[in-house]
């Protein structure tokens, strides 16, 4: 028995009407028809509270049979053929790791923006003091606009800390094997689509607004306008690259989660195999390197060298992760 099917026995089975059904669903009547005659599939919210209001579970919603489940396929964790533990993965769960993915796109897009923008202050007091548009000492203006933009920094840096945090319950969606209950995959695979068309969009504007931004401080420069007016088309300019930015990570991220959910892209079951025998290797790797960039800068007093350790060691690392991987092709 499909969905349509069984959302029109349960209903049934209340004695409500399809009127009475989509007030409780807050949806139109035309909404239930549709879903009812399997001309489409309500999203995964609508499926969590169909699954509340007629007090079944979801999993008995999306599966095509409705007889009872094996015991096994309750479990959170199965073995593959592989021999390799699965973590199943309900659309509960889904849903509750896509709403936690939204906060977490919000505090990173703020605290980036932040970032983008902390210098504004500091350029337009100090020219804006100097010009005597600011009725501020040059050393007070300054001040202030060093402490605003490390004020900043600081709330951003927070938000970065605090949305990892967040995310922090999810993390095994990057490194193990999982499963999705029966019927997410094609929910997902819907939503997918439609987030896909919009990240286009964002990019499309994005790319728009990255062009664009240096055109108003051009145009300035070319009228030989004034330095007070000049900083405050950089100023523009830096809100047009951040408007970008937030663009580029709204996308990035929204199809990085869906890909986490359905093992693609960056997270294909294959990369997730690599990646572990590759962190194995990597936790040896950096505490060498750091070895290595302490002696070497104790020894030779050469500090001001040394930090070349570093980027060599970034570049190190890909190639052991490439070396480790292709062996095991």
């Amino acid at each position: 028995m499909i969905l349509a099917d069984k959302i029109v026995m349960l209903r049934k089975k209340n004695g409500w009407s399809q009127e009475e059904l989509a007030e409780k669903m807050n949806v139109s009547r035309q909404s239930v028809s549709k879903w009812e005659s399997g001309n489409s599939i309500p999203d995964l919210n609508k499926i969590l509270l169909l699954g509340q209001i007629f007090d079944v579970s979801t999993d008995f919603l999306l599966k095509d049979e409705l007889e009872a489940e094996p015991e096994m396929y309750n479990q959170e964790e199965s073995r593959n053929q592989q021999g390799e533990y699965v973590k199943r993965v309900s659309l509960e769960e889904v849903r509750k790791y896509l709403s936690r993915v939204t906060d977490y796109i919000k505090m990173i897009r703020l605290g980036v923006a932040m970032c983008i923008l902390s210098p504004i202050a500091l350029m337009v007091l100090d020219d804006g003091a100097r010009a005597g548009v600011i009725s501020l000492p040059e050393n007070a203006a300054g001040g202030i606009g060093i402490c605003v933009l490390l004020l900043l920094v600081s709330g951003a840096v927070a938000l970065f800390i605090m949305g990892s945090m967040k995310m922090e319950e999810f993390e095994y969606l990057e490194r193990e094997i999982i499963e999705l209950e029966y019927g997410v995959a094609g929910i997902l695979t819907e939503e997918k689509r439609e987030k896909e068309l919009r990240s286009r969009m964002y990019i499309v504007i994005g790319v728009i607004l990255c062009i664009l931004s240096p055109v108003f401080l051009i145009i300035a420069d070319s009228m030989n306008a004034s330095e007070m007016t000049e900083t405050l088309m950089t100023a523009l300019m830096f809100g047009m690259v951040s408007g970008a930015v937030v663009l580029f990570i709204t996308a990035a991220m929204t199809q990085g989660a869906y890909d986490r959910l359905m093992q693609a892209g960056d997270y294909t079951k294959k990369k997730k195999r690599e990646n572990k025998k590759a962190e194995k290797v990597q936790k040896i790797y950096w505490p060498s390197v750091t070895t290595v960039y302490l002696l070497c800068s104790f020894i030779s007093g050469r500090w001001d060298i040394s930090w070349i350790i570093w980027p060599l060691a970034a570049v190190g690392s890909s190639v052991v992760t490439a070396v480790i991987n292709w062996n095991e092709k």
